[in-house]
């Protein structure tokens, strides 16, 4: 289809008519001719429409010269000769992709950003305000703490119900823990307050039982002849038990010796003797006659020498209270005849008496008490 019409002429006869058939065809020449592209540039040289190329190729074209100016080819993909960065819809700078689709360098997103997919970012990404409706991996080691959100104090992240993690009071943070048992370590039952409850194996909060032994008084004797309890034994007590430690007398080679308080009195009789002794030489004491006093260590040979650590040792007294048979008196003790030679002694015996004892003293055969500590205990 052609782009003008022009009136053919068909002869030149009638002169008025040829001059305006050939005016009009210089008019449609002229416009035909604005609306053509001028190689040279005379204006008007504006396009009014799109240009169709018809799949043909534009060749020969300059190294681009400007902004404006059309870019080949070469001049982005390959050895560029000019870089010119895009722009988005805000007219901030936005950065080139490669084929993956992914960015590289240093690339801070000060914005929100939402990504729709799996998305994955390398280490050197820093991302403020990330959305992923898919699964967002993170590379290890990457999220350090100053990156996470502020959260209250004496908080920890987690959650009960599960969902999106909360900051967690130590209320909550302590019903997550497993509660003690027998077989497993975790948190201690409330103990419901108080100072005399206390966490047993099982779990459980419970008031210890009473100590089945339990200190009444210590003595410490310093030059005195004897030295008694101040403290009246009563029937609280089932057993009483007496420690001796390090009592040194006075006088050197005597006998340690006890005596117990019935009805007021200290009691200077009916007692029964059955002790004996293992020195260095391995002498064997044995006593049965003695009737004043109940022996805490092997007789005679073997006495306490006032040199050395003294006796020591421990008797027990039963039933002290009781007013039907006997009370028995035994125990172990140790002394010292020397520096050097010690004696073991097993003391038994026992005050034939069936009277209540509330006390007892104790002395050596002669002579002062230079020192040492009896401490006197309750059994329940």
């Amino acid at each position: 289809m052609t782009k003008i019409t022009l009136t053919d002429l068909a002869n030149l006869q009638n002169e008025t008519t040829a001059v305006n058939a050939i005016n009009n065809n210089n008019t449609v020449i002229e416009i035909a001719s604005d609306n053509t592209l001028s190689r040279d540039g005379t204006s008007p040289n504006q396009m009014n429409a799109t240009l169709d190329m018809n799949s043909q190729q534009i060749i020969n074209l300059p190294v681009p010269s400007s902004n404006n100016s059309p870019a080949r080819l070469i001049d982005v993909v390959s050895n560029p000769t000019i870089v010119v960065p895009g722009t988005g819809t805000s007219g901030h700078l936005v950065g080139f992709l490669d084929t993956n689709n992914t960015t590289s360098g240093n690339n801070i997103h000060s914005g929100t950003e939402i990504f729709n997919n799996n998305t994955t970012l390398n280490a050197s990404n820093t991302v403020n305000n990330l959305t992923a409706t898919g699964t967002l991996a993170l590379p290890a080691n990457t999220v350090v703490n100053a990156a996470l959100a502020t959260m209250a104090a004496n908080t920890t992240k987690g959650s009960i119900a599960g969902g999106t993690p909360v900051d967690l009071s130590k209320t909550q943070l302590t019903t997550l823990i497993n509660p003690v048992t027998s077989a497993l370590s975790g948190a201690a039952p409330a103990s419901g307050g108080g100072t005399t409850n206390f966490l047993r194996a099982d779990a459980t909060w419970t008031q210890p039982p009473a100590s089945a032994i339990t200190l009444i008084e210590t003595l410490t004797p310093t030059a005195v002849a004897t030295v008694n309890n101040a403290v009246a034994w009563t029937n609280a007590y089932s057993a009483y038990e007496i420690e001796f430690i390090n009592v040194i007398p006075v006088t050197n080679a005597v006998n340690f010796e006890m005596q117990v308080h019935s009805g007021g009195a200290y009691q200077t009789a009916n007692y029964g003797n059955s002790t004996f002794g293992v020195a260095a030489s391995a002498t064997i004491i044995t006593n049965g006659a003695i009737t004043t006093y109940l022996a805490l260590n092997g007789n005679v040979s073997n006495a306490v020498g006032n040199t050395g650590a003294g006796i020591s040792g421990s008797i027990r007294i039963v039933n002290p209270a009781g007013t039907a048979v006997a009370k028995h008196i035994f125990g172990t003790t140790n002394h010292s005849q020397t520096t050097t030679i010690s004696c073991v002694s097993v003391v038994g015996g026992f005050w034939a008496n069936t009277a209540a004892i509330d006390g007892a003293q104790f002395l050596f055969s002669s002579g002062n008490i230079t020192s040492g500590t009896i401490k006197i205990y309750g059994i329940t």
